[in-house]
């Protein structure tokens, strides 16, 4: 049996399917203001989407430099080397941006956050009047923290978290990239020291 188009499906079906992929999606207007996004850019916003509607892609992200002007996002000077800006823009100038590599300084409910994201925006251009970009961001924070020079003490192998802070390399990458360890004994290990 041949599948469905996507045409052929219900409004319904389509929004499941935008929500079952674990990428944060959003529809933006011209301003970079979130029209509609599914669960995984939800998630992103640590917010509920109806919060999340029409504010600017650097509000809902929590971006930094959305808080140095009145104007909120956009209207700070660095703003105007924001990539995701520049993604939405081109998408209403017809052109699509594909994967392009940014880095934003997030304001979490402690600290901030440096997060790195691959930045894609398409035009939708059902018509004019209702035009709208697809922007997609993939968080690769983890991605990039492997290729991080990390210091390490020579002695005790712990690995420097921060200027102040030295944690065990297995709590550091458990912090960072989620990974949990099991132990065991390597065989040249076990030949030095269990020969027998």
């Amino acid at each position: 049996m041949p599948p469905i188009p996507f045409s052929d499906q219900s409004p319904q079906f389509l929004l499941e399917v935008l929500n079952a992929i674990p990428i944060p999606i959003f529809l933006v207007d011209r301003d970079a203001a979130v029209v509609a996004c599914n669960q995984a850019g939800a998630d992103l916003a640590h917010d509920r989407s109806e919060k999340i509607l029409r504010r600017r892609a650097g509000e809902v992200l929590h971006c930094i430099n959305s808080s140095l002007t009145p104007g909120g996002c956009g209207h700070a000077r660095p703003c105007g080397e924001c990539v995701i800006r520049s993604a939405v823009n081109e998408s209403f100038a017809g052109r699509r941006t594909v994967r392009k590599k940014t880095r934003m300084i997030l304001v979490g409910d402690t600290d901030k956050e440096i997060c790195h994201l691959l930045v894609t925006c398409s035009p939708l251009h059902p018509d004019a009047s209702s035009a709208l970009g697809l922007l997609i961001l993939e968080d690769v924070s983890a991605v990039i923290a492997l290729g991080e020079i990390l210091s390490i003490c020579s002695h005790c192998r712990k690995i420097r978290a921060d200027n102040e802070r030295w944690e065990n390399i297995e709590n550091y990458l458990h912090h960072k990239l989620e990974v949990d360890f099991s132990h065991g004994i390597c065989p040249e290990c076990r030949a030095s020291y269990y020969s027998d």
